[in-house]
């Protein structure tokens, strides 16, 4: 008799543990969402000191996950974002522009921005030393442009 009350106990107290277990599991939050990626909507780009350029990102997100991104430079000197994505050329240079989710920090997309001189003339020198030249008559002289930036070198 006493071993057949202890089996009832035992069975009764286990029975609670898993109505317990199942009153709790009813409380719980669902299970969280994810961010399976992160994709910055353009590529490598290239501006010159002063430009700015507008990034996006788009999140791949499910289960109610936060679509939200932090976005770095990897290099300030050279280029800015704001938390908007906007980048703004500061000096000449190449940094990375990194957009990173907020709720998953693993999932993140990079670009790399390069800024470069603005285009510019930095001199004109002319070939030939001092001349003397007879009135009426004409002499084709020659220069050499120094440029910056991919500046158009053609003189008139």
């Amino acid at each position: 008799m006493i071993l057949r009350m202890t089996t009832t106990r035992v069975l009764l107290f286990i029975t609670s543990l898993f109505l317990l277990g199942g009153l709790v599991a009813c409380g719980q939050d669902p299970a969280p969402g994810a961010v399976t990626a992160v994709s910055i909507d353009q590529m490598d780009s290239g501006l010159v000191p002063g430009e700015s350029l507008h990034l996006s990102a788009t999140v791949s997100a499910a289960g109610g996950a936060s679509e939200t991104v932090t976005w770095t430079s990897s290099d300030v000197a050279v280029a800015t974002v704001s938390s908007a994505g906007v980048v703004d050329a500061v000096a000449v240079g190449v940094t990375t522009i990194t957009a990173t989710s907020d709720f998953d920090p693993s999932k993140h997309d990079s670009v790399d921005i390069t800024v470069s001189a603005a285009p510019a003339v930095a001199a004109v020198s002319i070939d030939q030393d001092d001349l003397t030249i007879a009135v009426g008559s004409s002499f084709t002289l020659s220069a050499t442009v120094t440029v910056l930036g991919g500046a158009a070198e053609t003189l008139t």
